[in-house]
């Protein structure tokens, strides 16, 4: 009998991918010369609470990634 994966390798490429949301997000706010603090300013989050996205210790919600991709001039 044939087993059936219940996860495709596209699903597991993109939860790796999500993984790495906060190091992405870090790695573009630095790029940008941004400090914590001045993103959170920009897009009405609290410093911790960006910290916490960036160290992945935190999974936001998708209106509060746009938040953040607005503030970093990600459209």
């Amino acid at each position: 009998m044939q087993r059936s994966h219940i996860f495709s390798d596209s699903d597991i490429r993109r939860d790796v991918d999500a993984l790495c949301l906060g190091e992405k997000i870090r790695k573009l706010r630095k790029r940008r010369g941004m400090t914590l603090q001045e993103v959170s300013d920009i897009c009405g989050l609290s410093k911790s609470l960006l910290s916490q996205i960036e160290n992945e210790t935190s999974a936001p919600p998708i209106p509060t990634l746009m938040r953040i991709a607005r503030s970093l001039g990600v459209t």
